[in-house]
């Protein structure tokens, strides 16, 4: 589990960007456990929110680099358009007779993406703080079930510092290199969402 410190570090990163920066950050924390929600939709057709969700989480990184396609009010529909379908999801997910990791890790993830969004929507640095966390809780309840399985632990350590990395880049963008910078950690965090995808698979598998 994670300690104190290591959440106050992340609290203190995220207090220390400025809204591209945390946009950025807690966007990528988000995207790397998303795949969850994705494999979790597809087995449950009633599950209908990872896409308008993806669709918000882009767009909102896109219109903060300044893509010229996009404006605040086009995204901000985009975004409101997502959360209430996480919301929707939400209740579904909490209201299945079944209620097993799979869907515990599923609610974590549509935390997650409801926290993010909803921060974006109001600029607060709390909403997107509890969005990190909330992805690291994907982990934390995946180590609880799984205890004894070595991956899981090195899983959520590994997570926990690609986080700490992103906190590091971002801190010291630069101007020039700012564009750059974010683009990195965004599409960086969906290939560091592989093992999500890999593990969210297996899982729905011995869940069947």
């Amino acid at each position: 589990m994670l300690s104190t410190g290591e959440i106050d570090l992340i609290r203190k990163g995220c207090g220390e960007l400025d809204e591209a920066g945390l946009t950025a950050f807690s966007s990528a924390a988000v995207r790397r456990v998303l795949p969850v929600y994705q494999v979790y939709s597809e087995s449950n057709k009633t599950i209908r929110g990872y896409g308008p969700t993806y669709d918000a989480l882009v767009a909102t990184t896109r219109l903060f680099r300044g893509e010229l396609d996009l404006n605040f009010a086009k995204v901000r529909t985009i975004v409101e358009t997502a959360l209430k379908y996480l919301e929707a999801d939400f209740a579904t997910i909490y209201g299945r007779v079944i209620f097993d990791l799979p869907e515990t890790v599923a609610v974590e993830v549509v935390n997650a993406a409801i926290a993010v969004l909803n921060g974006w929507k109001n600029s607060s640095v709390d909403e997107r703080f509890r969005a990190v966390i909330c992805a690291l809780e994907v982990d934390m309840v995946w180590v609880e079930e799984t205890a004894g399985e070595v991956t899981a632990w090195e899983r959520l350590t590994t997570q926990f510092q690609q986080q700490v990395r992103d906190l590091e880049e971002l801190r010291s963008v630069d101007l020039v290199t700012a564009v750059h910078t974010y683009k990195t950690v965004t599409y960086r965090s969906e290939r560091e969402g592989m093992p999500y995808l890999n593990g969210m698979e297996e899982l729905m598998k011995r869940s069947g």
